[in-house]
């Protein structure tokens, strides 16, 4: 099974879960705005916290993969 965002079309969708977190809104909120700016989930319906929380959580252990450390 694909992650969110790796499927065409979600990219844009991921983006703004990223903006909107880094902004420093929780899952709930996320979830309300994003059904507000009418983004769809995969499946076509309406953003749940627990769908939010579970993206930014693989999200963010992907991203903290890609980080280079210089040796010390």
């Amino acid at each position: 099974r694909h992650a969110f965002g790796e499927k065409p079309g979600e990219e844009r969708a991921l983006q703004e879960i990223r903006i909107l977190r880094a902004g420093g809104n929780n899952s709930a909120q996320i979830a309300e705005l994003m059904n507000i700016r009418k983004f769809k989930t995969r499946s076509g319906k309406l953003w749940r916290p627990n769908t939010i929380a579970k993206i930014v959580a693989r999200d963010s252990g992907k991203r903290s993969l890609s980080i280079h450390l210089p040796n010390a």
